[in-house]
């Protein structure tokens, strides 16, 4: 969808004396400058940058409509641009964005959790872009100022979206709640990880399921009692699609594991009936993201052949632990992703498995 600048006035209930110029990218980096002439700029404000300063660099360059918190001494003169003066130019970027959400009556997957986000958005990408056209949040985009970026890839195509939801400390969920509102949620799953701004991680899960407040069903593992305990209590109109370990309350039990050096076979039972599905990988944390994607296809009632062979093919999303050939026949794991003390253990574990599995080759 594209937009004039005076319907973007009009969302942010500004004045409309303004030059007709179509809208088609919101840009928040200067460095991602394509096209200027359909591009509005938000001069965001953060604590190690402002936004401001690139205004007439971007000018020069044939940028003309900016959402500005105040006018640059030195583009006080120029009389041939768009200035949009608001309060605060983050919530301008999230106030359209929320316009943009509503114009689309389509299913929408909110994904939040402390690891493993990205792998599951992109794996469901990957096993359902053959049947859906799908807009999803590019790269890691799920922040404050990602998630609203995310939402304006959708257009009069899109007929599913999958949006990934990060938060870093209380009341922030409300705001990407508010954007995204999907109807279906993931819960990819609660750790100690970016602790900081949580009291504790009973706050965090408060806030994290918050996402899901409007959903008609939420897939998560059952067998952590915190999750489970707080979805039931705050959403119990919601539908709970769950997963656990030889576990008979939950809606997919998985009954074994049987692990290879290059796959892994996830034998499990659903709706009463005994199945299996190959994944290309067997480490630890992408059996549990192919978990949640499984379960994602279930409650869409993707045919269980279709999904066999759709799990099988998927392919490594490059977040992190990506395996490069080094010097002296040395093999070198990259795992720059994320530097927190929880993620290191799940690359400790993948090079001890691996160092196994070659020993034994």
């Amino acid at each position: 969808m594209k937009y004039n600048i005076h319907e973007i006035a009009n969302i942010l209930g500004l004045s409309n004396k303004l030059s007709n110029r179509e809208i088609s990218i919101l840009l928040t980096d200067s460095r991602l400058l394509t096209y200027p002439e359909k591009s509005l700029f938000f001069a965001l404000r953060t604590r190690n940058n402002d936004g401001h300063k690139y205004i007439k660099s971007l000018y020069n360059k044939g940028v003309y409509n900016f959402v500005v918190e105040y006018i640059p001494q030195e583009m006080s003169d120029i009389t041939n641009v768009n200035f949009l003066i608001v309060e605060n130019s983050t919530i301008a970027l999230q106030t359209i964005a929320h316009y943009h959400r509503k114009q689309f009556n389509i299913p929408t997957i909110g994904i939040t959790g402390s690891r493993g986000k990205t792998i599951v958005k992109e794996w469901l990408y990957q096993l359902l872009q053959h049947k859906y056209n799908i807009a999803r949040s590019p790269r890691s985009y799920n922040s404050q100022i990602g998630v609203p970026l995310s939402i304006w890839e959708m257009d009069e195509d899109t007929n599913l979206a999958i949006f990934e939801a990060g938060i870093s400390q209380t009341t922030e969920m409300q705001t990407l709640q508010t954007i995204i509102n999907p109807n279906i949620g993931i819960l990819t799953n609660i750790g100690d990880e970016h602790n900081d701004g949580f009291k504790s991680l009973q706050e965090k899960c408060d806030e994290k399921i918050s996402l899901f407040k409007n959903c008609e069903c939420v897939i998560y593992n059952n067998e952590n009692q915190l999750v489970d305990t707080t979805i039931k209590k705050k959403l119990p109109h919601v539908i709970k699609f769950t997963w656990g370990y030889n576990n008979s309350d939950a809606t997919i039990s998985i009954n074994n594991i049987e692990l290879h050096s290059h796959l892994c076979k996830i034998n499990f039972t659903y709706n009463q009936t005994n199945s299996f599905v190959e994944l290309p990988f067997s480490t630890d944390y992408n059996i549990e993201n192919a978990i949640h994607c499984l379960a994602l296809l279930l409650y869409l009632n993707i045919d269980i052949d279709e999904i066999k062979q759709s799990i099988k093919q998927l392919s490594a999303v490059n977040t992190r632990l990506n395996v490069l050939e080094g010097i002296n026949n040395c093999i070198l794991i990259q795992d720059t992703y994320t530097s927190d003390f929880h993620s290191l253990l799940p690359a400790l574990n993948f090079m001890s498995n691996r160092m196994s599995t070659t020993e034994h080759a």
